[in-house]
């Protein structure tokens, strides 16, 4: 999503090599942040990072057992994108919702960007907002852990299953 062409270029050359590493050693994916606009507002960074996975897709698109692109929900920091479902879907979207896109749930971060998965009633409430904005996309991984920082706090501060706020439960 960087406004930066020259570390755009370089981000779209490392994901494409990386899933080509990931193909050779029988990844099944290979999880990426979708970045930071820096000084782009979110629509215009979402559109930037769609733009750079149809080209690494495009680039790999020959590309025998291709890992599948597992986009991480980010915690919200700054101007990191990926906080939401519905920017996640706005990237994916914006990709054409091509097969080769999934996700990553990073539960740290979805209680960092504000999605109370510590309740039952928040849980339930987190699944829906998935399911209105990302129905169908695969999710391929999921990082389970705790979280030192407390809910809607944009921070990225992982703790071990149990020792945080998010609980054991």
């Amino acid at each position: 999503a960087s406004p930066d062409d020259t570390n755009w270029e370089k981000a779209i050359e490392a994901l494409v090599v990386h899933l080509e590493v990931g193909a050779l050693i029988g990844a099944a994916a290979v999880v990426v942040h979708p970045g930071s606009g820096v000084t782009l507002e979110a629509p215009e960074a979402i559109t930037r990072c769609a733009t750079a996975m149809t080209r690494v897709l495009d680039r790999t698109e020959a590309l025998a057992d291709r890992p599948t692109i597992a986009l991480e929900t980010c915690a919200g920091a700054g101007k990191t994108i990926g906080k939401t479902f519905a920017e996640l879907a706005g990237i994916i979207e914006g990709a054409g919702r091509h097969p080769g896109l999934g996700l990553c749930l990073d539960t740290a971060h979805l209680f960092g960007s504000g999605y109370d998965i510590a309740t039952e009633e928040g849980l339930h409430a987190t699944v829906a907002d998935l399911d209105a904005h990302l129905s169908g996309v695969p999710i391929v991984a999921i990082h389970a852990n705790d979280s030192k920082v407390p809910l809607a706090s944009n921070k990225d501060r992982h703790e071990n299953i149990g020792h945080g706020l998010i609980g054991e439960a």
